[in-house]
Formats: C-alpha cells, structure tokens, sequence
C-alpha cells in the first residue's frame, strides 16, 4: 500500500541495520548521512536522532538562578537548516523546597522558538495533585521561573520542545540553574534529546 508514492509505513525510521533491512523490504534505502532514498526517487531529510547524557551534571550555584550548561545534553547545528527538537531532563533536587529552571543555549538564530514544561506546586500542593507549567520562548536563556518547589527529591522530569534555524553552525545545549543559592539541582545521566533536521 502507498501514499504519494510512498509505502504507508514510510514515517517508521529506526537506525541501525535492522532499520536499514525494513526500508528495503519497502524498496527505500537508508543513506549513510541518515537520509533517507525512497523507491520514487524522492528524499527524506536526516532522520531522528538521539543524544543520552551519561553523566550526572549538578548545579548548586552560591547564587539562585544562574544559569549553567548541561554538558553533554545537547545537539549539532548546520547553518541555514532548520531542526524540530525534543529534550527530556530527569533532575533530582536537594530538596523538595528547592525548584529548577531550565532552558536552552546555542548559535545565533534566523528562527527559535520552544516551550519548556516542568512542574508546577507550591508549599501545599501534594505532589500526586501537581500540574505541569510550560511556558513559550523565541530566545536562549529564557524560561519559567518555578518558585522554590519541587515535587520531589529524586525523578522529577522536565522536557524542551521546539525548532531552531540557525545562522551559524553550532552546538544546542540544555541550560538549567536553581531556584535557591546553594542547593543542588542533578541532572540525571540518561536524560536525552532527540532531533531532526525537517
């Protein structure tokens, strides 16, 4: 079955050889800069890939809200493309009395635009009753400001969701500060972002 030309399953990308194997069965083969060649001729742009962090990154900054990078928690840019991206981030807190902030840096930029969600309490909110806060930004370094909460100690998750067109190569990286000055928020190895330049 197709559409357009294109197998209906045509949207189902996976890496590696076994994804290599599937895409011939429907006639397509995966390039080796990601691409994807379909039967018709036609070609789909790098498909998702993914970056984990593999180490935890702490900041416990003296002074609340200073930003920090969340190294290895990032992605590379080509000038002049554009790129859909997902950051997941498991943090831990040093208390559930200190809150994080998160949000991103990179290259200079033709268009951004993202929103960041984390949780949303306060000192009498039990963390089962919890919502999510996502906020809209169109510039680096921005982002919600949480108060000083957090739903718990360990495995709260935030995630960064948006597009970027650069006009410089570069690198996309996660930033994250805390609310309170001297209390730790960990980013959590295994945290990770998928992408794909669109």
């Amino acid at each position: 079955m197709s559409v357009s030309g294109m197998p209906f399953g045509w949207v189902c990308v996976t890496a590696g050889a076994a994804g290599v194997a599937a895409w011939r069965e429907f006639g397509e083969v995966q390039a080796a800069d990601g691409s994807v060649q379909f039967a018709n001729g036609s070609t789909q742009a790098t498909a998702t890939s993914r970056a984990f962090l593999t180490a935890d990154v702490i900041n416990n900054n003296a002074t609340a809200n200073t930003l920090a990078n969340v190294t290895g928690l990032s992605f590379p840019v080509v000038a002049g493309r554009r790129y859909n991206f997902v950051f997941t981030i498991i943090y831990d807190a040093a208390a559930t009395t200190t809150g994080a902030r998160f949000s991103i840096n990179g290259p200079t930029f033709t268009r951004l635009g993202f929103d960041v969600t984390v949780p949303l309490i306060t000192a009498t909110t039990a963390p089962l009753a919890q919502s999510m806060q996502t906020s809209v930004h169109n510039a680096y370094d921005t982002g919600p400001a949480v108060g000083a909460f957090s739903p718990f100690t360990t495995g709260n998750k935030a995630t960064i969701t948006g597009v970027v067109q650069p006009s410089t190569t570069g690198t996309v990286i996660v930033r994250f500060a805390s609310e309170i000055a001297s209390s730790a928020i960990t980013a959590k190895a295994g945290s990770n972002v998928e992408f794909a330049e669109v």
